[in-house]
């Protein structure tokens, strides 16, 4: 992963000196009788099994003569070589545990000595007794030292690079190289160094003491005038000590670039504790056992680009001030296993939002349950990696508009399915790794563009296939992406299309059920209307004028409009002089519930002509309901119920209902008989307080 390779501080300045490969790394061809491979100036004599060194040619100046058995070694075992100007030599691993004092008085123009994974315990006196004017680097790893003092003896006026990690040494005092006006790197990691003494060095620029017994940390300043003591120095590896305490400590050290802290039981970081190092690049502080409080500014540092701060389980919701990471213009954050589990999105962007310019973000196994929203603020983002959370989803925008992410890491989540939305086709085309395993897959629809995409561009899955399973439906679980193949009409309703069918439906339901509903009520409605607006107005106008211009105002469906006209009219007003509002005769062009409002209240009384058909026409449902409102609010005597026929008991209305049961009717019959008496009691009750009218006005 982009980060992972820059959490253990020394392993390149250690690990890489012991493992040299081999100095061939040419085709070669055999050479030294046989024992050994060549190519130009090089020779390999390594793992052989030998006990002297075969001749070599002349113009040999590289020679390898490791892992073979030389358990004591002197002037004598190079006789062989000694016309012969070496420059480069390797005895690694050779259980050398003695070394003569003129072992190296022949190789005046050596400039590389390794002598790597042996057991001597000193190298006094072959290093300081053998002028070695060009040696430049030494490799002196894995013996069994426990002094360094040889260092200073060592006729050695160039030498510049130094490693002794993996001994014994108990003591660091600089003061040994006070004499080396070239000393460039030292390394002396995984030692027992507990007390250490430093000397100016001008030309120090790496200095690796990791792995060590040290508690205090020392001091870089000449006395208290701040004089730097390595005013040069550029890496700076105090990892995996015994540090407990880092405040006002780190200053005089005018070019330091990277400082590793890995390691140590620090207990507080506190506010500009490194503000003192005004080029310092790269801070690595993995591995805190002591989980320590982090207070405001604690990162301060002006020039600071990368900040890893990993594997320590620091809660950040209560022992990280919300402004640690204040002062700072990183490129590269890393803050791999911490805990993040109650820190909400406020608290997430109060700590990383004004990271603007970030490229690389680390935040694998922090328990997080969703992608930071902060994230899509970051626009200069090349690599975000949340491997090992608890994420579900990745949600629809929040990474589809960074425009310069190339890597993606969101292996070992529970991320069941993945919308197309969010990874759009210009973020999948910028991509060129990404890492998805081991997420339980729900492989359906939903999922296939997801799977096709996985197929088609199989190269850019990191751990694929064998990390990539189905996790649902049953009938796939455990079958890995790449052998799931959908029919062509398998997915032929998408999802985004059945959600659009039952939300459409949905409301054409709503739709309908509200129109049958209001249809239900439409007579109520048209009721409530008629109280409402007109029924006020009716009762101001009657107390101005009490005569009325009818007698009677017939309410009739358009299918008994022949037995009005034909029995009627004839009988009523031509016999009887009785004065009819019949509609189609005496309404006025309009709005049809003014002309039925006016009916009612111009006329003494109303006449219903009740019918099978009567049920079926609006109007006359209409007519009916304001005729029963104006005879309770006026006079119930107004209101006379003719019924022609029985109304179908399936199409009474409550209005229908109401009048049959609370109103008494007159029955029209076929017998002559009948209907005299039918005309006599119609007749008695209209000319009930009969008085003269004006004709009929239109309003």
């Amino acid at each position: 992963m982009f980060i992972r390779g820059l959490q253990i501080c020394w392993i390149v300045t250690v690990l890489v000196p012991l493992t040299h490969p081999s100095l061939c790394t040419m085709p070669t061809h055999a050479c030294g009788d046989g024992h050994c491979v060549c190519h130009a100036t090089c020779a390999d004599c390594s793992g052989k099994n030998l006990t002297f060194i075969p001749r070599l040619d002349a113009g040999t100046s590289s020679l390898d003569i490791s892992w073979n058995v030389f358990t004591a070694i002197s002037h004598a075992l190079f006789l062989n070589i000694t016309t012969i100007n070496i420059e480069t030599l390797k005895i690694d691993n050779c259980r050398i545990q003695h070394m003569a004092a003129d072992t190296f008085q022949e190789f005046t123009n050596l400039t590389s000595l390794s002598m790597n994974y042996n057991p001597v315990s000193s190298l006094t006196p072959a290093l300081t007794t053998s002028v070695l004017p060009r040696l430049s680097i030494l490799h002196a790893s894995d013996l069994n030292i426990s002094d360094m003092t040889f260092i200073y003896h060592m006729k050695a006026g160039r030498l510049g690079h130094v490693f002794l990690n993996y001994n014994q040494l108990r003591v660091y005092n600089h003061s040994v190289f006070s004499n080396k006006i070239y000393i460039v790197t030292v390394n002396v990691n995984h030692n027992r160094i507990s007390q250490h003494t430093f000397v100016t060095s001008t030309s120090l620029q790496h200095l690796g003491i990791s792995e060590n017994y040290i508690s205090t940390c020392p001091t870089f300043c000449e006395d208290d005038d701040n004089t730097p003591i390595f005013p040069n120095l550029r890496y700076l590896d105090f990892g995996f000590n015994f540090l407990s305490s880092i405040s006002n400590v780190f200053k005089c050290l005018p070019k330091l670039e990277t400082l590793c802290l890995s390691g140590n039981p620090i207990r507080r970081i506190a506010s500009n504790t490194f503000v003192g190092l005004p080029n310092l690049f790269q801070l690595l502080l993995r591995s805190l056992p002591e989980k320590p409080d982090i207070e405001s500014y604690a990162f301060n540092s002006s020039r600071l680009r990368g900040l890893y701060l990993t594997n320590s389980h620091i809660s950040f919701g209560t022992q990280v001030h919300e402004d640690a990471f204040r002062g700072i213009h990183i490129h590269n954050l890393d803050v791999t296993a911490n805990r993040f589990k109650d820190v909400t999105e406020d608290q997430m962007l109060n700590f990383f939002g004004h990271l603007k310019y970030m490229e690389n973000f680390d935040m694998g196994s922090c328990q997080l349950q969703n992608i930071p929203l902060f994230l899509q603020k970051m626009k200069h983002l090349n690599a975000i990696s949340l491997y090992s959370n608890i994420i579900t989803k990745i949600p629809e925008g929040i990474i589809s508009n960074l425009t310069h992410l190339r890597k993606l890491w969101l292996d070992q989540n529970e991320i069941a399915t993945i919308s197309e939305h969010a990874i759009p086709k210009h973020l999948r085309e910028q991509l060129s790794v990404i890492n998805l395993a081991d997420n339980p897959f729900t492989c359906d629809c939903s999922l296939r563009w997801f799977i096709d995409w996985v197929q088609r561009n199989s190269s850019l899955f990191k751990q694929y296939p064998k990390r990539y399973v189905c996790n649902s439906p049953d009938t796939k679980r455990h079958v890995m992406l790449k052998d799931i193949a959908f029919s062509p009409n398998a997915c032929y309703l998408t999802l985004d299309i059945i959600t659009t069918m039952l939300v459409s439906l949905s409301v054409i339901i709503v739709v309908v059920c509200s129109i049958s509903f209001l249809y239900k009520l439409r007579w109520r409605i048209r009721h409530f209307i008629y109280m409402k607006y007109y029924r006020p107005k009716r009762q101001r106008n009657r107390e101005h004028n009490q005569d009325y211009t009818y007698d009677a105002y017939i309410i009739h469906s358009d299918d008994d409009e022949d037995w009005v006209v034909d029995e009627m009219i004839p009988k009523l007003e031509e016999q009887h002089h009785l004065k009819l509002c019949i509609p189609s005769r005496n309404f006025c062009s309009g709005y049809i519930l003014d002309n039925i409002d006016l009916a009612i209240q111009t006329s003494r009384h109303i006449i219903v002509v009740l019918s099978p058909s009567f049920a079926d026409s609006d109007w006359c449902q209409a007519g009916l309901m304001m005729a029963q409102s104006f005879v309770l609010d006026i006079r119930a005597d107004a209101l006379i119920t003719v019924l022609l026929g029985e109304p179908d008991a399936r199409n009474l209305s409550h209005s229908l209902h109401r009048l049959l049961i609370d109103t008494a009717y007159i029955t029209w019959g076929e017998e002559d008989d009948a209907r005299a008496s039918f005309w006599a009691r119609l007749t008695t009750v209209l000319k009930e307080g009969m008085r003269s009218m004006t004709d009929c006005e239109c309003y």
